[in-house]
């Protein structure tokens, strides 16, 4: 039999990690060794608490969740009966979205005072359940979100698609080596001029957002010469590309999508000198 006996009483980062992924596993008898091996401490380590609430939450298995509720409960969490009698859920098959995880997230929080980390926890259910991913973004740091970001770049190009975002992550401008950025699909409706640090950057993809005009920063993109815009809002013609002599692919189907007239179309547009392809169906016509 292994002994829990042990002579030092706190945990090091490593052994917090570790014991973190045992209590979060998929293997009930893992989460059950992570609960008997903090059951030999004399206090119960805060620093796990999130993950403690977490396993509370989703397990099915009424032993691991008296266990859970111990441990929260000697914090002083099981006195909250909003957090631990709570109904709401993250169960994303029941058609929440990530704008409604992000706001259960913040209702935890917010009825325990703060002692539930937000922040933890949306990582913790990405993780998992690939849910949590706005609150990351919206409330982790630079750090952590460069952290994360990280895994959505392949090489030198980013993608970060049909996520439904309302803003570009902060932290995805330290990335200044980019040369593709891939932001279609998603709820953006502006783009800072921080955009200029990319110096880099050879295709931006922003189809299908909601974007209603392009910044006058796009323009100082030297090396950009495959851009999509496709199906936005926009209801003028983006000047911006009058400016963007380098452009050699060029996809503007749609961008006055929720608009019933047409976009008139400078007649300078014409004169863009290296364009291979371009797209422009039914939308637009030219003066």
């Amino acid at each position: 039999m292994v002994s829990l006996e042990y002579d030092i009483m706190y945990l090091t980062p490593e052994e917090l990690e570790n014991l973190s992924e045992l209590l979060l596993s998929n293997d009930d008898a893992n989460t059950e060794i992570a609960f008997a091996i903090l059951s030999a401490y004399d206090k119960p380590n805060k620093e796990l608490l999130t993950d403690v609430f977490v396993v509370y939450k989703f397990t099915k298995n009424d032993e691991i969740k008296t266990q859970a509720i111990q441990f929260l409960e000697n914090l002083g969490l099981g006195k909250n009966d909003v957090i631990l009698k709570s109904n709401v859920h993250f169960d994303t098959s029941k058609g929440l979205t990530e704008s409604d995880i992000r706001k259960r997230i913040s209702t935890y929080v917010l009825a325990s005072n703060g002692v539930l980390d937000g922040v933890k926890l949306a990582m913790i259910l990405y993780k998992k359940y690939k849910v949590g991913l706005h609150y990351i973004l919206e409330k982790g740091s630079i750090s952590l979100q460069r952290i994360f970001l990280k895994n959505f770049i392949r090489g030198t190009s980013f993608e970060m698609k049909g996520l439904k975002l309302t803003k570009i992550p902060d932290a995805l401008y330290s990335f200044e080596e980019l040369t593709s950025i891939d932001l279609s699909n998603n709820n953006l409706v502006f783009f800072p001029s921080k955009i200029t640090v990319f110096k880099q950057l050879i295709k931006l993809n922003i189809s299908q957002n909601q974007f209603k005009n392009l910044c006058s920063a796009i323009s100082s993109l030297n090396q950009l010469t495959h851009l999509d815009i496709s199906y936005n809002e926009m209801k003028v013609f983006p000047k911006q590309l009058l400016e963007m002599k380098q452009l050699t692919h060029l996809n503007m189907e749609g961008i006055n999508k929720k608009y019933i007239y047409k976009i008139k179309v400078p007649s300078e547009f014409q004169e863009l000198p290296n364009i291979l392809e371009i797209s422009m169906f039914c939308l637009l016509y030219t003066s």
